[in-house]
């Protein structure tokens, strides 16, 4: 017998099995938050759980349920039908190149997301339960989701090859500048007691000229600041060489110091610092036409009853 007889016997038989789906009876504790109330003859009825679409692959049969599409997936996000249906095909279509994970690269996989992020198992085994998983459904779902990311790497990723002078290009088509920064410290003096402003003043330009004011005063710690963010009233910042010092404003009876510890100019962001970055945003539209391309292949090719 072909397959195509195979896959409509196994449809018939799921159908006739169907009232299986249908839990009648008076429910007093729990019910699962996938259910939904159905009328009954003359108990409350549940539906626990139904049978949305059936996949036939060359390797295996799988199934969607309602609960499936009510179950968030590891992520916390909730996926749609359409989504599950091509995690479905694309975990088909690794079994068929013989692509799926060993019980053995799932572990060594989970273990390196422990390392990663410090978990202990126990914290692993709480993130799977609170997505609504056992530990066992977890690495099920990890070890479907590390065999969907091997066939989009295979199938997509390996394909992925920008050259270099496409790079170039960009780069020199998008510039990127560097924002001029300025590193500042501060610093409030005060006048003696009896002692005028003017005097004040004449006191720290003398300390200025001399060189002393940097090392006599008591200044802040040094602090980053953007050229786009400096006030229109310190604009003179942006004409300070490293080590120079200015009286910024007479401020509550004293004066506000400011002082230039270090500064850079602004610049072109040089091509290795977007080397990558650049890669990436040219590989993207190649990728999305890759992927639907092979979605489409999926889809074309796919045996898939919905219900």
């Amino acid at each position: 017998m072909d397959k195509a007889y195979w896959k409509i016997l196994i449809c018939l038989l799921l159908i006739s099995i169907a009232p299986w789906n249908i839990v009648q009876g008076k429910v007093d504790n729990y019910v699962n938050d996938t259910a939904e109330y159905v009328d009954g003859d003359d108990e409350q009825s549940y539906l626990i759980d139904t049978i949305k679409v059936i996949t036939f692959g060359e390797e295996r049969t799988d199934i969607i349920t309602h609960s499936d599409l009510m179950r968030p997936s590891l992520d916390g996000s909730y996926r749609s039908l359409d989504d599950l249906i091509l995690e479905c095909l694309i975990y088909q279509d690794a079994a068929r190149y013989k692509m799926l994970p060993t019980e053995e690269s799932i572990q060594r996989h989970l273990m390196a997301v422990q390392r990663e992020h410090n978990l202990s198992m126990a914290e692993l085994q709480d993130i799977f339960r609170s997505s609504g998983y056992t530990f066992e459904e977890g690495k099920e779902k990890f070890g479907i989701m590390s065999a969907v990311g091997s066939m989009l790497d295979f199938k997509i990723r390996s394909r992925l090859i920008v050259p270099e002078k496409d790079i170039v290009s960009y780069y020199d088509a998008n510039p990127v500048y560097q924002e001029d920064v300025y590193q500042l410290a501060r610093t409030f003096v005060m006048p003696a007691e009896g002692q005028g402003i003017s005097s004040l003043r004449s006191e720290i330009d003398q300390l200025i000229a001399t060189g002393n004011a940097s090392g006599t005063l008591n200044w802040s710690e040094p602090f980053w600041l953007k050229g786009t963010d400096i006030a229109s009233a310190r604009q003179f910042i942006c004409d300070m060489q490293p080590g120079d010092i200015a009286i910024a404003q007479e401020s509550d009876g004293g004066l506000e110091l400011i002082k230039l510890v270090d500064c850079q100019e602004r610049k072109k962001v040089p091509l290795e610092g977007r080397y990558n970055e650049i890669a990436d945003i040219l590989r993207r539209p190649k990728y999305e036409q890759l992927f639907n391309e092979y979605r489409q292949e999926l889809f074309d090719n796919a045996s898939i009853i919905t219900f």
